[in-house]
């Protein structure tokens, strides 16, 4: 799941890569602008990826092999169609989206024809989420990361030739995007189809139950809530930062991008081990269980440290691989550095709802996608009035420092209710009083 993470990174630097050595910043604040609709497209990919990927393995760890393949089927079919639907319902709107979102100009016209195909190929990105995750529910997490592997290199090859040599700019880096994606899909559904014995995408065992239902979307409804608020307070961000210039959003982008690294390996982490934590409370296996969350913690402060020192150390240089323009390198500096100092809060943020969502607690785990993204949006309000742009950069730190707090007491609070369910009863979703 790390390497998943990070490959899924490599995406984003792919693309911010290839854009900036045109050398045209309006085009460089185009792919941050577009930003949120990738996110919606992740998010709504989540909901089954973490309903769908956390109700596999709590029903392999009952050995109810049969549900599995039904809870598969209904999890992909459901996928794909939400892709249409989003389709047919932001495309017609794109333009006045785009210029709520702060998009004017060249940034306007630049940013629609990156977020058009990126829409037109919306059903192949949330099949990706989608079929990564619940791959990865069964333990195939190989299987997953080969597939990753071979979208991130083919994404990477036809990056240069939709951008240079056949001019297409920024709409070639969102059809590279789209085309990877879709091989990705391929390579996932070859699997379900023919080597998986645990799982299915035939229509044979698309069987929707109100069970199967409300088990996928009570706990990936979580993921979604917080993609939700996300791309909110990312409206506002961008809002907040085109007041400042295309400089600072295209700073924004980079550094985003750049951070993802760090966070990216602790959300890799986190998530890998959700499957984990599911077959094991639902096989009552409390040893196993305190193992994997005591060995992810100490891993992840590992990492973070040893990843996110250099990149303080050198975010100057780093910055410079990505724009030669002077203004960007300055605000970009700032950025990065407070961005640096949210991800290890992030991070345990991350693996507290992580764990909500491996217990099936859907109320938990909303309350905790609901409070990171909701404790942003005031912040970013009365950083704004209180100190202009310094005050929207460090909002994001301040943000997840509360937001984890709040975790730590919900855990507390829960922690007792969950872990006295009987064994018997833990395939359903753990109880959502507190």
């Amino acid at each position: 799941m790390i390497m998943s993470m990070i490959l899924d990174l490599i995406y984003n630097i792919v693309d911010a890569f290839f854009v900036g050595r045109l050398a045209n910043t309006a085009m460089l604040a185009a792919i941050t602008l577009a930003f949120p609709f990738l996110i919606v497209l992740m998010g709504i990919g989540q909901i089954f990826s973490i309903g769908g990927g956390t109700l596999i393995p709590r029903l392999l760890g009952e050995k109810n092999i049969e549900a599995s393949r039904k809870a598969s089927s209904v999890t992909f079919y459901l996928a794909l169609l939400s892709g249409f639907v989003l389709m047919a319902a932001l495309i017609p709107f794109l333009s006045p989206i785009l210029a709520l979102m702060g998009a004017t100009g060249e940034t306007l016209r630049y940013t629609r024809e990156f977020v058009l195909i990126l829409l037109l190929g919306s059903p192949l990105v949330i099949l990706m989420t989608t079929l990564s995750g619940i791959i990865r529910g069964e333990g195939a997490s190989t299987v997953a990361m080969t597939g990753m592997i071979a979208s991130v290199l083919i994404n990477i090859v036809l990056d240069p030739i939709f951008i240079f040599v056949l001019k297409m700019n920024v709409a070639g880096a969102a059809l590279g995007t789209v085309i990877a994606n879709g091989a990705a899909v391929a390579w996932y559904i070859r699997y379900l189809a023919t080597k998986s014995d645990v799982q299915s995408v035939s229509l044979r065992d698309f069987r929707p139950t109100r069970e199967i239902l409300a088990d996928i979307f009570k706990v990936g409804s979580s993921a979604f809530l917080f993609t939700a608020l996300m791309i909110l307070a990312s409206t506002l961000f961008n809002g907040y930062s085109m007041r400042y210039g295309d400089n600072v959003v295209a700073a924004f982008g980079i550094a985003n991008r750049i951070v993802q690294i760090c966070e990216f390996l602790g959300t890799g982490l986190f998530e890998g081990i959700i499957p984990l934590i599911a077959f094991a409370y639902a096989a009552g296996n409390k040893e196993r269980l305190d193992d994997v969350l005591r060995t992810a913690t100490v891993a992840f402060v590992c990492i973070t440290l040893a990843v996110g020192a250099p990149m303080f150390l050198f975010r100057q240089q780093i910055f410079g691989l990505f724009s030669p323009d002077p203004r960007v390198l300055e605000a970009g500096s700032v950025i990065l550095e407070a961005m640096l100092v949210s991800v290890m809060f992030t991070g345990f943020s991350g693996i507290i709802t992580g764990m909500f969502q491996a217990f099936g607690a859907g109320m938990q785990s909303n309350a905790m996608a609901a409070m990171r993204g909701v404790a942003l949006i005031p912040i970013i309000l009365l950083g704004k009035e209180l100190f202009g742009l310094p005050g929207v950069i460090w909002s994001l730190p301040a943000a997840e420092i509360f937001a984890c707090a709040v975790g730590l007491v919900l855990w507390l609070a829960s922690k007792g209710r969950i872990m006295s369910v009987p064994i018997a009863g833990r395939k359903a979703p753990a109880p959502s009083e507190s």
